[in-house]
């Protein structure tokens, strides 16, 4: 885990938001100069922008550009009076995007159902990054960001690697490293069982011949050099339901004295196989 850096002096400036909230805000939001309908169903324009925006309407990049730098002079004057402890030019900057992207959040009142954000929960309450960092716990305050990473009660990649951003920034490390990152991991994949010796296993629909039913493969080796027959075979089809009767026999005759018992949908699978090779086989063996 990335350790909190030791902080430098504190900006005393806090009239602009610092540059490093414009390039987080520019790279994760993306410039679009017509309007359209973000997941939440949101109409967004610019760099998120969605404030009075409707369908239809379009902006200039000089005008998308004014319209971030009221959006983060915004944010930035909720941080500055949100927060009661001195800041860093980087931390700042990662409260003032994390601000601009999540809201200052409301309570729940009335029929309005509230909104969770950095300054208020739903119940009322500060989040759990403003109540830490102004108690001066700038390291639990950091780990906070990766809790904001829900949209549509699901966990979203672009809001993973946004908040890694954030926080790398706020502990001062280049951000950056969060676009290589790619998607933090959610759960260990439990490892796949090894398929056992001998068997006939369907797979992604793939048909997996081994083990006892080796002496099938070895026996028609040569037809396994034939791969452009395919088209060939429509001209077949009469006898093909007599042939499969007959293999399918056979396979049941071999599993019973290789004391395996093959499952339906595995013994229709490998007779399909087996009449399919020895079709292509009759077609490629020499005549005359």
């Amino acid at each position: 885990m990335t350790t909190l850096l030791a902080a430098s002096p504190p900006s005393t400036v806090r009239a602009a938001p610092p540059p490093a909230a414009f390039d987080l805000a520019r790279h994760f939001e993306g410039l679009s100069r017509t309007a359209y309908r973000c997941p939440a169903g949101v109409w967004t324009i610019g760099y998120g922008h969605t404030r009075d925006v409707a369908p239809g309407d379009a902006v200039t990049t000089e005008r998308a550009e004014r319209l971030l730098a009221d959006d983060l002079a915004e944010a930035a004057s909720l941080v500055d009076g949100a927060v009661t402890v001195p800041l860093t030019d980087g931390q700042r900057a990662a409260l003032i995007d994390f601000v601009f992207n999540v809201g200052p959040g409301r309570p729940k009142k009335g029929k309005d159902p509230g909104k969770d954000g950095f300054v208020r929960l739903r119940s009322g309450k500060p989040s759990t990054l403003l109540r830490k960092l102004n108690a001066g716990d700038a390291e639990g305050a950091a780990g906070e960001f990766g809790a904001w990473v829900h949209g549509g009660g699901r966990v979203l990649p672009g809001l993973v690697r946004r908040r890694r951003a954030e926080e790398l920034l706020f502990r001062g490390v280049d951000w950056r490293r969060a676009l290589d990152d790619g998607p933090m991991v959610q759960a260990v994949e439990p490892a796949a069982p090894a398929a056992p010796s001998g068997a006939v296993r369907v797979a992604a629909g793939t048909l997996a011949v081994g083990g006892s039913l080796g002496v099938v493969a070895e026996a028609l080796g040569p037809v396994l050099q034939v791969t452009q027959q395919v088209q060939d075979l429509a001209g077949q089809a009469q006898g093909v339901a007599a042939q499969a009767q007959g293999v399918s026999a056979a396979i049941r005759d071999l599993a019973g004295l290789l004391g395996w018992a093959p499952s339906p949908a595995v013994a229709v699978l490998a007779t399909g196989l087996v009449v399919t090779l020895a079709l292509l086989w009759r077609e490629r063996r020499p005549r005359g």
